[in-house]
């Protein structure tokens, strides 16, 4: 039984709880950025394999030729590694500005257009990182900051990725989630009123008992259609749509009650003489009477909200970056080999004998225990915890996986003196244990996204709706800036300068 409840309705919203297309196919934009910088991170490590570094002495040219210019008839030997990783690199970069650039016109969240612009100023500071790598002749400083911020623009592009996927915008759960990019409705917060029996716009349930057959079998997932009984004067049945959260009043003695999820929005029932039948928008705060000896509370979102979970999955990222940092480290001071055998340590379990090069060798293998016993306990928990959770036991496993092929290659490493292809791999390998552990963070944090907008009053049967009162800015006299129109001009501005580059080197070389 439904007890003291009745419900202000507005008009419809034409938001729409599927992504559309354009926001799929920038999931999938997203998707392949990342594989594209995967595949950057595998040439890099294949440079710096073979000790190709300099094979190419200068920069942005290739031995005085434009990149793109440079004929493949001089892609012999080193050369075909670093020029190649150069030309990866700055696909890599293109790439990234059209995903900025797309981020900054289809997506409605500020913090994501801006999250975009970050990673495309990570790429071109990498860029520059890479060339000082060569002007400079290989620092081992600035070779792992290259490498370190490598890393976190992979990060990066992950989280974009993950950011625009569909699952993320539903929130993981069978609850509706926020549609992706949604804006509240401003009429329909303009004309919110308490609810009051006494309103012309208000249909009060109070004398409506549930059709208990309506609640055994909902429709799964999004667009649960809650059938409430229709009363003798002839109200068509509401149904749910989207983005509110409605706290049903539950009757143990007589309703099991589903608990209806976050921001779903209740379409009260019609009656022709009296309602209209709009319906309630996003971001309204909806204040629930709380009975306590009948009402069980309020389930607002499907997401997982453990707080031990986030602190593991946290600290195991970070651990892993910094256990990345210390291998690039070993890499670019040629300590890889500075402790000669595996497992043991010139015979010992410690070295009987240390320089700075075994130091950092031996940091990073004990970085490596500590990462596995951090990532066994990370994925012990979730398993033990949140086994049901296909968006957290999935990464749990696959980063099980990942590491047990991480250590092998590590050791194979060591045992087949610096194998190349087995220690670029090794390099692939740890970042892709990143970005799961990231991806398994990010996801863990999910419901601090989704954090709803509710507050519960005791001793009062009216549900009220207020609105979010939002400060105004004044307008000023200067003519309204379009970031859109700004943003294509200096994308536009910088193909230009590409073009008239090319074609100057190409005109130099009619000349000579």
């Amino acid at each position: 039984m439904i007890d003291g409840s009745s419900v202000i309705c507005h008009e419809p919203s034409a938001m729409s709880h599927q992504p559309s297309a354009m926001t799929t196919m920038l999931h999938r934009f997203a998707k392949l950025v990342v594989a594209c910088t995967v595949l950057l991170i595998l040439a890099g490590s294949l440079v710096t394999s073979h000790d190709a570094g300099l094979s190419v002495p200068d920069w942005p040219t290739s031995y005085g030729w434009n990149m793109f210019t440079f004929p493949p008839s001089m892609w012999v030997a080193n050369i075909f590694y670093e020029h190649g990783h150069r030309l990866i690199a700055s696909t890599v970069g293109f790439l990234t500005i059209i995903l900025a650039t797309w981020l900054w016109l289809a997506d409605a969240r500020p913090w994501l257009k801006w999250f975009g612009a970050a990673a495309l100023g990570a790429i071109i500071a990498q860029g520059v990182l890479g060339g000082l790598t060569v002007l400079f002749f290989l620092p081992a400083a600035v070779s792992t900051a290259h490498a370190a911020l490598a890393e976190i623009f992979l990060c990066m592009t992950v989280a974009i990725a993950l950011f625009t996927s569909p699952r993320w915008m539903e929130g993981y759960g069978t609850a509706e989630a926020a549609p992706y990019g949604a804006e509240p409705d401003d009429a329909a917060l303009d004309d919110a009123v308490p609810y009051s029996a006494e309103n012309p716009l208000v249909v009060s349930l109070s004398n409506h008992e549930p059709n208990r057959s309506s609640f055994d079998r909902p429709v799964p997932g999004k667009r649960l259609i809650l059938r409430q009984a229709q009363d003798e004067r002839g109200v068509e049945g509401p149904v749910l749509s989207k983005r509110l959260i409605l706290r049903q009043a539950q009757d143990e003695r007589r309703v099991e009650g589903p608990a209806l999820s976050k921001r779903l929005i209740l379409r009260q029932a019609q009656d022709e003489r009296r309602v209209e039948g709009p319906v309630l928008s996003k971001r309204l705060i909806l204040r629930q009477a709380q009975d306590e000896p009948r009402v069980e509370g309020l389930r607002t979102s499907e997401c997982i909200d453990d707080v031990t979970l986030r602190r593991l999955a946290t600290a195991t990222t970070a651990l892993i970056f910094l256990q990345i940092l210390i291998g690039a480290a070993m890499r670019h001071t040629g300590a890889g080999l500075a402790i000669p055998d595996f497992p043991w340590m010139f015979g010992h379990v410690v070295p009987d004998h240390w320089n700075g090069r075994i130091a950092v060798h031996f940091t990073h293998r004990a970085g490596a225990l500590i990462v596995t016993l951090g990532i066994g306990i990370l994925s012990a928990y979730v398993w033990s915890h949140h086994r049901g959770r296909r968006e957290l036991a999935q990464p749990a496993a696959l980063i099980v996986a990942l590491v047990v092929i991480q250590v092998t290659l590590g050791a194979l490493t060591v045992l087949t003196r610096r194998d190349i292809w087995i220690n670029s791999l090794h390099v692939v390998c740890g970042a892709l244990v990143l970005t799961t552990s990231l991806v398994l963070t990010l996801r863990s944090w999910r419901a601090r996204f989704a954090r709803a907008e509710v507050r519960l009053e005791a001793d009062t049967t009216d549900i009220t709706v207020r609105r979010k009162e939002r400060v105004k800015k004044p307008r000023t006299a200067r003519k309204p800036r379009n970031p859109q129109r700004e943003f294509l001009g200096v994308f536009r501005g910088l193909c230009e300068f590409c073009f008239q580059r090319v074609r100057l080197q190409a005109d130099r070389r009619g000349r000579a």
